[in-house]
C-alpha cells in the first residue's frame, strides 16, 4: 500500500492548514463578537436605557416636534397681533375721519 503512505502525509498537512485557518476564523469571530457587543451597548445603553442611542434619538425627535409646535404658535401669535394692530389702526383712522367731518 504505497499509495496510502503518500496520501497520509498530505492529509496531515492539509488537516494542519485547516486547523490554522479555523484558528484564524475563530479569532476574527471573537473580534466581531466584541465589536457587536460594543455596538449593542451603544444602541441599547449598556444596561442604562437612558444612555442608549434609541432613547437619545427619541429625545431629539421630541425636541424637534416641540420646536415645530412653538414655531406654529409663534406665527399664530404674530398673526393675531398683526390683525389686532391693523384693527386698531383702522379704528384710529375712522375716529380721525369722524372728528374732521
Amino acid at each position: 500500500m504505497p499509495e496510502c503512505d503518500e496520501i497520509r502525509p498530505e492529509c496531515a498537512r492539509t488537516f494542519k492548514e485547516l486547523c490554522v485557518t479555523l484558528g484564524r476564523v475563530d479569532e476574527r469571530m471573537q473580534g466581531m463578537d466584541e465589536k457587536l457587543d460594543r455596538l449593542n451597548g451603544a444602541v441599547l445603553g449598556n444596561g442604562k436605557p437612558e444612555r442608549g442611542l434609541i432613547v437619545r434619538i427619541d429625545r431629539v425627535e421630541q425636541a424637534a416636534a416641540m420646536n415645530a409646535s412653538r414655531r406654529m404658535s409663534t406665527w399664530a401669535i404674530f398673526g393675531i397681533l398683526s390683525a389686532f394692530a391693523v384693527s386698531i389702526a383702522a379704528l384710529v383712522v375712522s375716529i380721525v375721519e369722524l372728528t374732521k367731518g
